[in-house]
């Protein structure tokens, strides 16, 4: 079961507890990192070359601002997990990022959740149906 497997954020109590080493290992407190989901959608399917050019500049655009993503990609939509490494995506990272899936041509629709905790918590993409 999912939720058996899902680690929990840490509570503020469970926290006090924890010695510095505890919580670095647990990727908590000040050793917290912070990601974003997105998904995108694209007004018509992408022929497979056209989906290979998406996403190879996805990916320079992505390593150009320091942030590794894991997700899917298809001929009409993408999403995914955006992260940093070892270090939190910074709001700014963050807007451009969307304002880059956005410039794509061809992209009819982007959404993004805001920033989370990375490690624990629910790491489901945003779905269409939240808006």
């Amino acid at each position: 079961d999912r939720e058996e497997t899902m680690e929990k954020i840490p509570s503020q109590r469970q926290l006090s507890r924890w010695s510095r080493r505890q919580r670095k290992k647990h990727h908590a407190g000040e050793f917290q990192e912070l990601g974003f989901s997105f998904a995108l959608r694209l007004e018509e399917p992408l022929h497979p070359t056209q989906v290979d050019a998406f996403m190879d500049a996805a990916i320079e655009m992505f390593e150009a601002n320091a942030l590794f993503v894991g997700g899917g990609w298809d001929a009409q939509s993408a999403s995914g997990f955006v992260v940093a490494d070892k270090a939190c995506v910074t709001e700014a990272q963050r807007l451009a990022v969307l304002a880059w899936l956005r410039a794509w041509p061809g992209v009819a629709q982007v959404k993004a959740s805001a920033l989370r905790d990375a490690w624990h918590g629910d790491f489901d993409t945003v779905h269409w149906e939240d808006a």
